[in-house]
């Protein structure tokens, strides 16, 4: 067996190791992943946090489903040809487009272990809220947050080349998402008023596990390179997200989505540089606990022939997630203290739009024919939002 046909079954295996918990979860109902936060902390604060979690979460991006082979006939040779000896970026876009009856079929494993938000710790407690009235009326609770959090996404895409300037293709994920939180409570003031500033009494320890998996929301793509130039020169790609995923576990966003992308790519000698700039329009949310709106995306990047057989990429990625708000940490007094007395720091909303900055390296290595291995790395280039440290994918894409 070549190591192709490996990468297929191993590929297969995730399938089926992210789509069987849900026979589980039909067994053995669960509270919804969108909940499971606010079920352990409650307060303005706490529920400002969680939407921020579940609303960026719900829009992370995936690796690039376009073709690593383009082609175009040749009527003078009577056969089709390679436009391109570059095998392409891995969360970008080029211009060019497969060639008209040229048919790709790939899939991408992606994996995210989220460490930070906004700058602090994910796991040890950093993240710190206070709940009023807890747990008696006149009570004060500092809460300290732990959260795991992970997600294993695997995309299979598909493509065809209608003409030598128009594409048109698919997307499916299928997602698995794991939230583990626990909250370590200290009461810091009591209705008796007996606990001195700066003191407080441990309480007991609260916890929440989940997971879920199933399709996320499905995207269907038609891309049309409307100036052929060497290298691509300048195409457009419309993207439509169909809301398919259970938005109550994370699994999708419950609202249609549409995004007009501009890509421009050229090449200079074994160097490909290419510009993606785009805006995707949001519609209403069947979800209410899941605030998605408007976003802005923008990708620079080049891909590089380093042998025949390999190519690596490079890109910087940048979102604007339009009007969710981003959290801010500060001082807050504790209610019912006297000026200067107790406070705590926590996140605290503050409105306005979330500008998220990543960066990207990938490689695309020609195992043999029109059969590509794929890797790639995400790293993030800002503490802004949701934040993982290294964010990593595999897969494989075939060309006929």
């Amino acid at each position: 067996m070549n190591l192709g046909r490996l990468t297929g079954v191993a590929l297969v295996l995730a399938v089926v190791a992210l789509v069987s918990p849900v026979v589980a979860h039909a067994q053995q109902p669960q509270p919804p992943l969108v909940e499971l936060l606010p079920s352990l902390v409650d307060g303005a604060a706490a529920a400002d946090f969680n939407q921020a979690i579940v609303s960026q979460l719900s829009t992370f991006p995936l690796g690039s489903s376009a073709g690593g082979f383009t082609f175009t006939f040749d009527p003078s040779v009577q056969t089709f040809m390679r436009t391109s000896d570059s095998f392409g970026p891995s969360f970008a876009e080029r211009a060019m487009t497969m060639g008209a009856g040229t048919f790709n079929i790939g899939a991408t494993y992606q994996r995210s272990t989220y460490d930070r938000v906004e700058g602090r710790d994910l796991h040890n407690g950093e993240i710190r809220f206070f709940v009023t009235d807890t747990p008696s009326p006149g009570d004060v609770v500092s809460a300290d947050l732990a959260v795991d959090l992970t997600t294993d996404i695997l995309v299979w895409f598909m493509s065809f080349g209608l003409t030598d300037r128009l594409d048109v293709g698919t997307m499916v994920p299928f997602i698995r998402v794991g939230l583990d939180a626990s909250v370590t409570p200290t009461l810091i003031r009591d209705a008796a008023g007996s606990i001195a500033p700066g003191q407080g009494m441990p309480l007991d320890v609260v916890s929440r596990t989940g997971s879920a998996s199933g399709v996320g929301d499905v995207v269907v793509r038609t891309k049309y390179n409307f100036l052929k130039r060497t290298g691509g020169g300048l195409a457009a790609v419309l993207d439509v997200t169909l809301p398919t995923g259970d938005s109550d576990n994370l699994l999708g966003t419950g609202a249609a989505r549409g995004k007009l992308l501009f890509v421009a790519s050229t090449t200079v000698g074994r160097v490909a540089p290419h510009v993606n700039a785009g805006y995707t329009v949001v519609g209403p949310s069947a979800n209410a606990r899941l605030e998605t709106d408007d976003e802005y995306h923008y990708v620079a990047g080049i891909e590089a022939e380093m042998t025949d057989r390999l190519t690596v990429s490079l890109d910087f990625i940048a979102r604007t997630l339009t009007n969710v708000g981003r959290l801010r940490v500060g001082e807050t007094s504790v209610p019912g203290q006297p000026q200067g007395g107790d406070s705590i720091n926590q996140l605290n909303r503050e409105a306005g739009d979330l500008n998220l900055r990543t960066g990207a390296f990938g490689v695309k290595w020609n195992v043999g024919r029109t059969t590509l291995l794929t890797a790639s790395v995400l790293f993030p280039l800002s503490d802004a939002g949701l934040v993982d440290n290294l964010t990593w994918s595999i897969g494989f894409d075939w060309t006929r």
